[in-house]
């Protein structure tokens, strides 16, 4: 069992986290004009929204549409959608009617959701909370970085070690959700642990238990308009600025190749999609891709981009490719073109960006693993 600590001891575990920087903060000056409607059927958060979108608005509807139309005409169908801080609710552009509301897998992107949800259970925020142990900073920081499966795995027992059961971790991913009126179907598969994870969930030490069931949630479902609505919530502090300063942190820190893949498993680069359209502004971003085996194979990222003036814009775009491939790996298909044929549009419409006003930037002093 955890302890709780004093703010200064959990400032200096926090700053294992932090010292891959930490995001530029703030509030925005546009509203959206394509408004997705929220879970319980509210158009938007702002009751005064004005009802003309601005011009920086129509540009970026404009994008989304067009880079839409690009990724699809590479062979297969598109969501994205898009909000700056200040949006009632998402843009949303789909290569296919209804594809607004096409709910689909997280696969890795529940990496993101995981991290919220636990150190919501662990009472983060601007506040003191429950401390993290060193082997649920070393799994944090492969789940999110490497994309490691066995890692989550640690991290997903620790949701449930927090809530009290796997029924309460369910509930937990269902109330982060709700929190910013995006709707989340949570994954209800359990499993044990694979063969390859049983090294090194072994070696953990710290919980009775560790290959104990835990829930797949990657195979949580959600609409793109929801994606974004997680990207949102968390360039806006909508967690405490405390909790999305150290998710951002991670989801901005430089991706590394996987310890679980053999070589030549995953072939896209690894900073594809995000990582390559707005490198230079120092994303924040997280991919997730699977579902070969059933026929349906995705694949997708949400991304958090800091821009001048405090604002930010919110990021996510899905791609499901016509052809399928033969196992999962991204880069055996053309879903990282096609997401960032999306991406370089929009960024398009957003003109010349100084890097120094806009997002922090981010250093590499992860937490060992």
């Amino acid at each position: 069992m955890l302890a709780k600590r004093s703010l200064t001891v959990l400032a200096c575990v926090a700053a294992l986290l932090l010292a891959v920087a930490v995001f530029h903060r703030g509030g925005g000056d546009s509203s959206a004009v394509v408004r997705a409607k929220s879970s319980s059927g509210a158009e938007g958060r702002q009751a005064s929204a004005p009802a003309e979108p601005t011009g920086r608005e129509r540009r970026l509807e404009r994008a989304l549409r067009a880079g839409v139309a690009s990724a699809a005409g590479l062979g297969g169908d598109v969501e994205a959608a898009a909000m700056f801080d200040a949006s009632p609710a998402p843009l949303v552009a789909t290569s296919e009617p209804g594809g607004a509301e096409r709910f689909m897998r997280l696969w890795s992107i529940s990496k993101v959701a995981t991290m919220v949800a636990l150190f919501q259970r662990l009472g983060w925020g601007d506040r003191d909370g429950e401390m993290l142990s060193p082997e649920v900073l070393e799994a944090l920081a492969g789940a999110m970085t490497r994309s490691e499966n066995c890692r989550q795995r640690r991290v997903v027992i620790e949701l449930q070690r927090a809530a009290g059961g796997i029924a309460g971790a369910r509930q937990a991913l269902a109330d982060e959700f709700n929190s910013f009126r995006a709707k989340l179907q949570p994954g209800t598969q359990v499993a044990p642990p694979e063969a390859l994870c049983l090294p090194f969930l072994r070696r953990q030490t710290e919980i009775p238990d560790p290959l104990a069931p835990a829930l797949l949630l990657g195979t949580s479902r959600w609409r793109v308009s929801d994606a974004v609505r997680l990207a949102h919530a968390l360039a806006t502090d909508a967690f405490g600025k405390t909790l999305s300063d150290q998710v951002l942190a991670l989801m901005s820190a430089p991706k590394r190749a996987s310890r679980e893949s053999e070589p030549g498993e995953l072939t896209a680069p690894l900073d594809w999609g995000a990582g390559v359209v707005f490198g230079d502004l120092r994303p924040a971003y997280k991919a997730g891709w699977g579902g070969s085996l059933n026929g349906n194979f995705l694949a997708g990222q949400i991304v958090v981009v800091g821009l001048p003036r405090n604002d930010h814009l919110s990021l996510a775009v899905m791609f499901h490719p016509s052809s399928q491939p033969e196992r999962d790996d991204p880069g055996i298909t053309v879903a990282p073109e096609a997401i960032e044929a999306v991406m370089q549009t929009v960024r398009s419409t957003l003109g010349d960006i100084d890097v120094s006003a806009a997002s922090a930037g981010n250093g590499t002093g992860l937490p060992s693993d």
